[in-house]
């Protein structure tokens, strides 16, 4: 994103993630079209740029709340019919900042507990999804005694039980 850019990474830096880029002969790995953004509430201007320009699909948390989680994750998956399979990254900042206090980034009105267990375990339905990942958690941030860690677990526990009842 050359025209919003912020930083200036040093040149092996931009070499390592050219390389990256190539690992496994597939390129590009990811298009815009096969990317959901699902609870974003703030977006810097550097990605309100990029989703625009490559129309992006974006799902509020405002937006997700008046349509409901079963439609927005009904909806996600068919926007991705024709992708073979399908990565689900969750990260806790999308999570409401009087639960998300353990990351770098907490924003209020994000999501609650029981709106990302219903979110992740409706994607995890999917005989498409073959990974889960959580991100952005970092207890040394979490000045509720790592509660954020602790949901963080409880996401995944809940995604792995899904996933497995369809195994």
């Amino acid at each position: 994103n050359k025209v919003s850019q912020i930083n200036q990474p040093e040149k092996q830096t931009i070499e390592a993630w050219d390389r990256l880029k190539k690992i496994g002969g597939i390129t590009p790995k990811i298009t815009f079209k096969d990317l959901i953004y699902i609870a974003t509430r703030d977006l810097e201007k550097p990605e309100r740029f990029i989703v625009k320009k490559n129309n992006v699909k974006i799902y509020s948390v405002q937006k997700m709340r008046e349509t409901g989680i079963q439609f927005v994750v009904e909806d996600a998956l068919r926007r991705l019919e024709h992708c073979e399979r399908i990565y689900v990254s969750f990260d806790v900042d999308s999570m409401d900042a009087n639960v998300s206090r353990g990351t770098g980034t907490p924003v209020k009105s994000g999501l609650y507990e029981s709106e990302a267990f219903q979110l992740m375990s409706g994607f995890a339905k999917s005989e498409k999804v073959c990974c889960v990942e959580i991100t952005e958690i970092n207890p040394t941030l979490d000045n509720k005694k790592n509660l954020m860690a602790e949901i963080a677990l409880e996401i995944l526990e809940q995604t792995t039980l899904e996933i497995e009842k369809r195994l």
